[in-house]
Parts: C-alpha cells; sequence; structure tokens
C-alpha cells in the first residue's frame, strides 16, 4: 500500500498553532479573573463601605434643613411677623431627594455586588473545564503532535536501501520519543531525555 504525505510539516504547524491558542487562552481567563476580582474587591472594599460613610451626613443635612425651617418659623410666631419660608421647603426638599436618591443607589449597589458573586462563582464553574482543557489535554496534545510528527520524519528518512538493523534502530528511537514525550510547562515541546529534542537521527 502506497502512503502520500504531501505535507509532513502540517503537524508542527497545528502543534505550534497550539501552542498559540494555549498562550492566548490562558492570558485571557487569568485577565478576566483578575479584572473581576478587581471589580468584586472595589466594591466590597471601598465603594459599599464609602456609600455607607455618606449616608450620616446627608441625613445631618436633612435634619439641619428642617431645623431651620422650624427655627424661622418660631422666630416669626415669637416677633408675630409673617416670614417667608419658600427656600427653608425647597432646602428640604433638596436635601430629601439626595437623601433618597443616595440610598437607593446604595440599595441597588449591594443588590448588585451580590448579583455579581453569584455570576462570578457560576463563572468559575462553568471555566472549570476549559481550564483542565488548557492545563492538561491541550499540552497532551501538544506533545502527542511532536512525537507523531518526529515518527513521520523518522519514516521518511528511511531509504529502500537501509538495512534492518537501521530500520529497527530508527523505530527504536521514534518509540522512545512517544514514551518520553511529556510537555514541559511554557515550552510547547515535548521533552526527550535523549538527544537535543530535534528529532530521531535516522540512517539512511
Amino acid at each position: 500500500m502506497e502512503v502520500h504525505l504531501s505535507d509532513p510539516q502540517a503537524l508542527d504547524r497545528l502543534r505550534e498553532a497550539l501552542v498559540r491558542f494555549r498562550t492566548e487562552l490562558t492570558t485571557a481567563m487569568s485577565e478576566a479573573d483578575s479584572d473581576v476580582r478587581r471589580l468584586r474587591d472595589w466594591l466590597e472594599k471601598d465603594r459599599i463601605p464609602g456609600m455607607h460613610k455618606v449616608t450620616p451626613k446627608l441625613r445631618e443635612q436633612l435634619v439641619l434643613a428642617k431645623s431651620n425651617l422650624a427655627r424661622k418659623i418660631m422666630n416669626a410666631e415669637a416677633l408675630k411677623i409673617s416670614a417667608s419660608t419658600v427656600d427653608e421647603k425647597v432646602a428640604i426638599k433638596k436635601a430629601q431627594a439626595v437623601l433618597d436618591h443616595h440610598e437607593e443607589l446604595l440599595k441597588k449597589t449591594i443588590s448588585w455586588s451580590r448579583k455579581l458573586d453569584h455570576q462570578y462563582t457560576l463563572f468559575k464553574g462553568t471555566l472549570a473545564p476549559l481550564g483542565a482543557l488548557v492545563d492538561r489535554e491541550v499540552p497532551q496534545s501538544i506533545a502527542q503532535l511532536r512525537a507523531m510528527a518526529l515518527a513521520i520524519e523518522a519514516y521518511l528518512g528511511l531509504s529502500i536501501e537501509a538495512t534492518l538493523e537501521e530500520q529497527l534502530r530508527a523505530r527504536e528511537r521514534v518509540a522512545s520519543v512517544l514514551r518520553q514525550g511529556v510537555f514541559q510547562e511554557g515550552s510547547g515541546e515535548p521533552d526527550a531525555t535523549e538527544g537535543d529534542g530535534a528529532g530521531p537521527e535516522v540512517a539512511t
């Protein structure tokens, strides 16, 4: 049976593409996780506590506005004069609106922060299988592709005139690579303990 290998380098290109995919996906996952963590920390340690601190001050402003109105009415009654309280009532209305808006915003921020925590938990759970794929299965595939490429390299390097002993030695070198072809973290290459990792040396 005749075998046609039109592009022996195709496996190497696929392996290189997988290495890039692993690197880019790992970076994207890490950046996404960091962004969400920073947002959660900002909400829990900065934004919400800061809003809680502002609430008493806004309530004090409302109390002060009401006190100003009551004082003006009392003074007018004591002096038996008619005094306009339009400005004081406008100040009360404004202080009340500001307080209401702040409390509503605080309520929504707390609610949204809790929803974010829930969605982050779901996000981590959904991402776990993808993380396993990137950490284990992709490196294994990269190592296997490299071993396959070396096997094809050895096959192409065997001439018809090669002796049986030379063929057996070449096959043994390929088998050795297949056994030892474990992924070196961050390199995208299998770790072959014999030779320089450039592939088996084949006698022709």
